[in-house]
């Protein structure tokens, strides 16, 4: 609300706003006049007393208040759903990764006699607790003449001593997974 009224430093009220003249200050005089009675029209058409107005707006500020905590309330339902809803999630998740784990197809070491039967296939090789440093080749053969179990790979890639120092996978292991 634009004030009608100012405070001199002695505590006296004045509606006028520093005029020029005499006769500004008459039509000042004039218009805030006409603009106060306007106003008390108004407060008057209210029915209200002045502490009925005081009590009124103590009122709404409460008002406010109790929206405010209404608010607060639905709020913290809203965190506790939200709480909920997340531990949900988070059970579902541990659940989906195990059900993921025991659909994994188990990866262990291929035979002499699995890997004769995956001819031009891919297989993971690698020394025995060495799968990082393993790479992928392509089945051609497989020898175990001569006591030496051999594997013969695309490419002229050549695998001596099954299990001492080499080891094929149809998966590339997990060890190997973080390169």
């Amino acid at each position: 609300m634009e004030r009608l009224t100012q405070h001199t430093p002695n505590g006296a009220s004045l509606i006028l706003d520093n005029p020029g003249n005499a006769d500004e200050a008459r039509q000042q005089v004039t218009a805030k006049f006409m603009l106060a009675c306007n106003r008390l029209a108004a407060y008057e058409d209210t029915g209200l007393s002045p502490e009925e107005v005081a009590l009124y707006v103590k009122c709404q500020a409460q008002s406010v208040s109790r929206r405010e905590l209404q608010l607060g309330r639905e709020i913290e339902r809203l965190h506790a759903q939200l709480a909920e809803a997340q531990k949900r999630a988070d059970n579902m998740a541990a659940q989906l990764t195990e059900a993921q784990r025991r659909a994994e197809p188990e990866n262990k070491p291929l035979t002499l006699e699995e890997l004769r039967q995956m001819k031009g296939e891919p297989v993971f090789v690698a020394g025995p607790g060495a799968e990082k440093y393993g790479h992928w080749v392509i089945v051609a053969d497989v020898d175990t003449e001569a006591g030496e179990k051999v594997l013969f790979c695309k490419d002229d890639f050549t695998c001596r001593q099954y299990g001492k120092t080499w080891i094929a996978y149809r998966y590339k292991p997990k060890e190997a997974q973080h390169d």
